[in-house]
């Protein structure tokens, strides 16, 4: 491509030539233009102006040495000639027009023949033998339309010499051909010359415009390929998975920023290296061989186009696993491989985290569903066991009973008492009994715990600290935390019957709402959070989901309730925090409580008179609706010298309540009964009495009713089940002092 066409768009002219651009088309036209490149038909310029100027010195040295002496025409072609010749270089070059320099040359050329023959005797002059190139170099240089006229200007030339020299009007009078002869020949050659001419121009014009054409659309072509590389280029810079490709060697030829990053190493140190010994796992070389030396023999294949899961080797050596889809290409008609890749650690590692969470709802459902059975059943064997425990106790209370009789009650009352304990570890898991929250160091807890480890552990354990230095204080009741701690160092102690490690930990953690959103039942904030984790059997994955379950153990028959990590369970629930448990079977577990910072220290509870005071005749309304326990609460009530009236529900309460006209001093309710529950029977009954005083007794420590009473210093609650002792000294706190009570069971 020429000079001027390296840079053309195709719509551009054919040459950036001044002389062309501006008498272009009606008069010159470049033959050459599209088959030598500017610089050479510079060249050629130069070398033909070059050439007549050393003919010209040739010729006239010639003259000068063979006649002696030169007349002033002869003299005057000289200098015209070459300083004709010598312009035409120096004019193509100040111009940048090619076609500038030709015609100077051509047109000095003409004068140097046609000048010199007027003087030395017209068309048998020697000279004009010249003019048969000058059709030629038009024709080649200037085009067809050039050739034609400078053509039409010689025949016309000579034609004139031709008429003047037969009518003897020529300056020089000398022997001379037969001027016919010499017209005829000159006039011959000149339109051959011009035939030639013109015929190369035109058939030099065809092939340059066909060779143009070419060349603009292979320049096309090339552009199209360009910005379409520049397109690929870019579309695999910017993808976000990984591209591979490999030819037909198992060489690396293509390798994405993506894949950089994937794979830990840059493209430069990868290109060219063989793709098993890269990027592939070495378990995983033969059979990858294999496969690609069978599809190049045989085009059978497995991978192609399929998507596929294994794992690939990043930089370091290490294995991750990928997602792939080969697919084949054809580079130059020989075969190349794409593998487009995507990393799935991530998402291996949130579908893992997903199917945890899955499982941990799961847990969580099932042991909330499991903890309302539990309550419901607590609730329920608490009303008999204080039916039992509370007719025991009045029977205890006679003096009139013999031995025998006396020690039988008092083993029902150790076994009610047994009892009673169990549902309350029940209400613990379900989170139904009552704590009393103070402001507790867990640091401290495990503390005090370690003293009692060293007695109830065996000596080839061995228990190890890790705790916080400034743990953030904790509202829970320590009773409880101590007590769960505990159940959970004795399971960790059972996993280890041949001995290990137990290791207790605490740690000030800061959740945030994405971590928060990971553990069903956790909010964001500020925690702290207590491990304890063991050497021990560990447990699997089906035992682990049943950990927190009541009555579920592993232990045999005899050996454990089942209830000792069901009411650590319940204890961090009701304490706002969260437990979980995680386990490999034979590699010890971790039992990891994280429990909310507190806010601000609670108020202590005030403890109450140990020794219950006697009635003085006040009136008493027992609203129950188990007849056992009405009959049982009106005799301890009145045994202590209270006027006591029983009704089974609330509408029975308020009907009995209406026909009074002593007023009622204080209403002994349970908080669930049929028709009217013990709350609205309070709301109905203080409508007339407002200085009524109420004591709620329930089997659910959390209900509402005791919830919402809880400012008001006329009422009390009371958990079932409890020792008439402790409902009569609560009972006489109440009417005397007015002060508000929540108490659990004894």
């Amino acid at each position: 491509m020429s000079d001027q066409d390296e840079h053309i768009p195709p719509s551009a002219p054919k040459q950036a030539d001044p002389l062309f651009e501006r008498w272009g088309g009606p008069w010159f036209d470049q033959p050459l233009g599209e088959i030598f490149e500017a610089s050479a038909q510079r060249r050629f310029v130069d070398v033909a102006s070059i050439a007549a100027a050393l003919a010209l010195l040739v010729g006239f040295t010639y003259s000068l040495v063979t006649e002696g002496s030169i007349d002033w025409v002869r003299w005057g072609a000289l200098w015209t000639g070459l300083l004709g010749f010598a312009s035409a270089p120096i004019a193509m070059r100040r111009s940048g027009s090619v076609s500038l320099g030709a015609l100077v040359m051509l047109v000095t050329g003409i004068c140097l023949i046609v000048v010199p023959a007027y003087y030395q005797g017209g068309a048998s002059a020697i000279f004009t033998i010249w003019f048969l190139l000058v059709p030629l170099l038009a024709g080649l240089l200037l085009g067809p339309r050039l050739a034609l006229l400078s053509g039409a200007v010689g025949g016309a030339v000579m034609t004139g010499f031709y008429l003047l020299e037969t009518s003897g009007r020529l300056p020089a009078d000398l022997p001379r051909m037969d001027p016919f002869m010499a017209w005829l020949n000159l006039v011959m050659g000149i339109a051959f010359s011009t035939a030639v001419g013109a015929v190369s121009a035109r058939t030099f014009l065809a092939s340059s415009e066909r060779l143009r054409t070419a060349r603009l659309a292979e320049a096309a072509k090339t552009r199209a390929l360009e910005e379409s590389h520049d397109r690929y280029r870019a579309s695999v810079d910017a993808a976000l998975d990984a591209i591979v490709t490999v030819d037909e060697a198992g060489r690396i030829v293509e390798f994405n920023p993506a894949a950089e990053k994937m794979f830990g190493r840059s493209r430069g140190e990868t290109l060219d290296s063989p793709l098993d010994e890269s990027l592939i796992p070495e378990r995983m070389r033969a059979p990858y061989r294999r496969a690609f030396r069978r599809y190049l023999e045989s085009g059978e294949t497995s991978i192609l186009g399929r998507e596929h899961e294994l794992q690939a080797l990043r930089f370091d050596g290490t294995e991750f696993p990928v997602a792939l889809i080969v697919q084949p290409l054809s580079v130059s008609g020989h075969p190349h491989f794409s593998a487009y890749l995507r990393d799935m650690t991530e998402h291996y590692a949130a579908e893992k985290e997903l199917r945890e969470a899955e499982r941990q709802l799961a847990q969580a459902r099932r042991l909330e569903a499991i903890g309302r059975l539990a309550g419901g059943v607590s609730h329920d064997f608490n009303n008999l066991l204080l039916a039992i425990n509370g007719h025991t106790e009045l029977l205890l209370a006679r003096s009139d009973l013999d031995g025998e009789a006396r020690d039988c009650l008092e083993q029902i009352a150790h076994a009610g008492q047994q009892a009673a304990s169990v549902t309350q570890q029940l209400l613990a898991f379900s989170r139904s009994d009552q704590l009393s929250p103070s402001l507790t160091d867990a640091n401290q807890q495990i503390r005090d715990l370690i003293g009692m480890l060293e007695r109830l552990l065996p000596e080839s354990i061995r228990v190890l600290t890790d705790l916080e230095p400034r743990i953030w204080p904790l509202e829970t009741d320590a009773t409880r935390l101590e007590q769960a701690l505990l159940n959970l160092v004795l399971n960790a102690g059972d996993a280890m019957p041949d001995g290990g490690e137990l290791t207790l930990a605490t740690r000030n953690v800061t959740l945030d709402h994405e971590d928060a959103a990971r553990i069903e039942g956790l909010q964001a904030g500020p925690h702290v959070r207590i491990q304890v984790s063991d050497t021990g059997s560990g447990m699997d994955e089906s035992t682990a989901s049943r950990a927190f379950e009541p009555f579920f153990t592993t232990k045999d028959t005899g050996e454990g309730t089942g209830l000792g990590l069901a009411t650590t369970y319940g204890t961090v629930r009701q304490s706002g925090g969260v437990i979980q448990v995680f386990s490999d079977e034979g590699r010890g577990s971790t039992f990891t409580v994280l429990l909310p910072r507190a806010v601000e220290p609670s108020a202590p509870v005030v403890s109450g008179s140990q020794s219950p005071g006697r009635g003085r005749g006040e009136t008493v309304l027992v609203v129950e609706d188990q007849p056992t326990l009405r009959q049982l609460l009106q005799r301890a009530l009145e045994g202590q010298g209270y006027r006591v009236l029983i009704a089974a529900d609330g509408i029975d309460a308020i009907e009995l309540a209406d026909r009074q006209e002593d007023p009622i001093d204080l209403v002994i309710t349970d908080v669930v009964m049929p028709r009217l529950g013990g709350g609205a029977t309070v709301e109905r009954l203080r409508k007339g009495r407002p200085d009524l005083k109420v004591m709620f007794i329930s089997g659910y420590a959390g209900e509402a009713t005791g919830a919402t009473y809880m400012g008001d210093a006329r009422v009390a609650f009371l958990q079932k089940p409890f020792r008439l002792k402790k409902l009569c000294r609560h009972v006489r706190e109440l009417l005397d002092q007015g002060t508000t009570r929540v108490a659990g069971g004894e």
